[in-house]
């Protein structure tokens, strides 16, 4: 069984260019975004189905799951 790496992503609207790539290798899987933007963040988590948003980048490293953050 492999394992999945869990990635953040900051800086949603530009960040969303590296979530086809990350969701094209089966060992990882996108858990949380984040961008100052809410509007950018509601539309890519809907786009991607991810439910975990972060308008601060620190709280993704408090209170995300994921395990790296590009």
């Amino acid at each position: 069984m492999k394992e999945e790496l869990k990635v953040g992503i900051v800086e949603a609207n530009r960040g969303s260019s590296f979530m086809l790539p990350f969701t094209a290798i089966s060992e990882t899987k996108v858990t949380t975004i984040g961008d100052i933007n809410e509007d950018a963040l509601q539309e890519i988590g809907e786009k991607f189905s991810i439910n975990q948003h972060f308008t601060q980048y620190e709280e993704n490293y408090e209170d995300g799951d994921s395990e790296v953050v590009d």
